[in-house]
């Protein structure tokens, strides 16, 4: 089984794009997803299993990708 991911870390990320977004004197976020590997679902280390949106896609250079 491939090693679990944070749930503590995602959360943390996806509040503070909401926050930049809420603070902003204009939308910086459009959105995002989430993604894995191949589009498969992750596993957390709390135990819960998450959906990924899809699998990894090409990035133009106007698209930003975080990694965790």
């Amino acid at each position: 089984m491939p090693e679990a991911f944070s749930t503590l870390c995602l959360i943390l990320s996806i509040e503070a794009l909401k926050e930049a977004n809420r603070m902003g004197l204009r939308q910086l976020f459009s959105g995002w997803s989430l993604l894995s590997e191949t589009g498969a679902v992750v596993h957390s280390s709390n135990g819960r299993d998450m959906e990924a949106d899809s699998g990894l896609i090409p990035l133009r250079r106007s698209d930003l990708l975080a990694v965790f």
